[in-house]
């Protein structure tokens, strides 16, 4: 899990979505409005708007009440959850507040990190 992830709110432009998801390195990000997460965006996301990322609210593109899962939510069960409802990542929230988000990403690096521990 990413910890303190990056974050724009519902009013911010696509533009300024896809600058930070660039500095970030990251595909998926979440949209907080008064500490409280309100939705999803992923680069998928954006390729809709192109030409008008400026002038686009990321509240339009966004997933509203995106997939979540619990801190205290186990990685099998993060992982089950990703390939039931096909998506590449999940919020990590305790209540409505967001805490962190897990990728695919971090899930292959768990596995392999544990494969490693195995052999």
């Amino acid at each position: 899990m990413s910890a303190s992830p990056t974050t724009i709110g519902p009013d911010e432009s696509l533009e300024r979505a896809r600058e930070r998801m660039t500095a970030a390195k990251i595909r998926h990000l979440p949209v907080v409005e008064a500490h409280r997460l309100v939705g999803i965006l992923s680069d998928l996301d954006l390729a809709g708007y192109r030409g008008r990322l400026g002038e686009t609210r990321a509240d339009v593109a966004m997933t509203p009440d995106p997939v979540t899962i619990g801190a205290e939510d186990s990685i099998e069960s993060a992982a089950r959850r990703m390939l039931h409802r096909r998506v590449h990542a999940l919020p990590v929230v305790d209540g409505e507040q967001l805490i962190g988000m897990l990728s695919v990403t971090d899930i292959l690096e768990d596995y392999v990190r544990a494969s490693r521990s195995r052999s």
